[in-house]
């Protein structure tokens, strides 16, 4: 790792911090930790997975502390589920290892992708089940946010092969209208899925107010329906590009859509008979700043909030691009491009999330 650029480090703190929230807020948020080291460092596939391992190792015993003090790891049955699935892991350690010896830095990419595929048909069956009770709130928005992290895995396999260009499939205009809801959905989903599921989680009352529980699904709505744009776009991006991208590519990312698919339209039809709950219980919905409370500095101030997240996100992608790209202009017109879609998101999205009044 030695000799990293400014850029590839800012861009590994970003993919971090939303693996260490992916984490601890759904569970199966580490693979994006992997997906940063295997696409901005030259690391062996040996060299990711250790790396990613140790940084799973930080964020899960930081997450374990926090959910046994909240109490919701004090239950019998829990603990006992959890220190099977440890054993059977540990177990399984020393033979990953030694396969990963084995694979190349492709099919490691590929086997990744497959991976975070097969975790999205788990939690599409999961879906499928009858939820317990108070489960429901949490289990949509877990999807949603599980969808848009399967397909930002999709295109690690995408990133070792190289990136055609927008210009090269059979129709420009499809090809940026594909690139941008696939940019923009996604970033939505993730975020107010990762809200929604976070508001649930942490609300392990027997009854919520009325207000709350609309704020949760509306928040779960709108990543659906995001996710959904998403799924969407990466199936035209797929048609685009039939005939410049391999096989192998073109299959795996049509099949992670229409799992993703698959899993969003079952949360959406469990949303929507969640709609039904009907609470007596008073109270305000709460905003974004109860969800953070380090930010509850700037809820008097949303113009300032909503500035600060946009300089921020633009000046994080326009680092990243300008290292990746060699290039100021274009890092400053996709950080541009960031900051804009923010801001608007932020106008269109932020009263119904709860970001802003």
């Amino acid at each position: 790792m030695g000799g990293v650029s400014a850029g590839t480090l800012v861009a590994l703190g970003a993919f971090g911090l939303a693996a260490g929230v992916g984490i601890t807020a759904i569970g199966p948020g580490g693979v994006l930790a992997t997906a940063g080291l295997l696409l901005l460092t030259r690391l062996s596939p040996a060299g990711v997975a250790g790396t990613a391992i140790v940084t799973h190792v930080a964020t899960g015993g930081l997450g374990t502390i926090a959910y046994h003090r909240s109490g919701q790891l004090r239950e019998p049955s829990t603990r006992r589920t959890a220190k099977i699935i440890a054993a059977v892991a540990l177990i399984g350690t020393p033979v990953g290892v030694i396969a990963n010896g084995f694979v190349s830095g492709a099919a490691f990419g590929i086997l990744l992708a497959i991976g975070a595929a097969v975790a999205g048909v788990l939690v599409w069956l999961r879906q499928r089940r009858p939820p317990a009770a108070g489960d429901l709130p949490a289990s949509v928005p877990r999807t949603a946010t599980m969808a848009a992290i399967g397909l930002v895995v999709s295109q690690a396999a995408l990133g070792r092969i190289g990136y055609p260009g927008f210009s090269h499939g059979a129709s420009t205009p499809l090809a940026l209208i594909a690139i941008a809801a696939m940019v923009i959905g996604a970033q939505v989903a993730l975020v107010t899925g990762t809200l929604a599921a976070w508001r649930a989680l942490h609300r392990r009352e027997p009854s919520l107010p009325a207000a709350e529980i609309a704020l949760i699904q509306r928040r779960t709505k709108i990543a659906l329906a995001a996710g959904l744009t998403t799924t969407a776009a990466m199936l035209l991006y797929v048609v685009d590009f039939t005939s410049v991208l391999p096989a192998w590519w073109l299959a795996l990312s049509g099949a992670l859509a229409a799992v993703a698919s698959g899993a969003l339209v079952a949360a959406w039809r469990a949303n929507a008979h969640s709609s039904a709950t009907v609470s007596v219980a008073q109270g305000p919905a709460g905003d974004v700043f109860d969800d953070l409370p380090p930010l509850r500095a700037l809820r008097a101030h949303p113009l300032g909030f909503v500035t600060l997240a946009t300089l921020a996100v633009g000046g994080a992608m326009t680092l990243v691009v300008w290292h990746a790209e060699h290039s100021l202009i274009e890092g400053l017109e996709r950080g541009g491009f960031e900051a804009l879609a923010l801001a608007a998101c932020f106008a269109l999205f932020g009263r119904a999330i709860g970001a802003r009044r």
